[in-house]
């Protein structure tokens, strides 16, 4: 019994030595990794907005060339509004 207690005794230090250089190596992967993560994602917000930003503008010359005659993507922009400004109930003071 003693020589097992005497082993587990040196294994317990081995294990002790060995996970904290594996983990330590582990965490700091990991924090490269999340700061990689949001560089990545940094950029990805970036592109999205310029993204946007064009799609806005093709959407200003859309409108420039056709302008606001009786056309498809006019009625399709009056729709658009109309379904985001419609009220569909109103509530009284108590929720009701």
């Amino acid at each position: 019994m003693w020589k097992f207690h005497q082993k587990l005794k040196r294994l317990a230090g081995t294990l002790s030595s060995w996970s904290k250089g594996e983990f330590e190596t582990f965490i700091q992967h990991t924090e490269e990794n999340r700061a990689a993560l949001h560089e990545f994602n940094d950029e990805y917000i970036r592109f999205l907005k310029l993204e946007d930003s064009i799609l806005k503008q093709k959407t200003q010359l859309q409108w420039f060339r056709e302008g606001d005659s009786n056309t498809k993507y006019f009625h399709s922009l009056i729709r658009g509004r109309r379904r985001r400004l419609f009220i569909r109930r109103i509530l009284k003071d108590d929720g009701d």
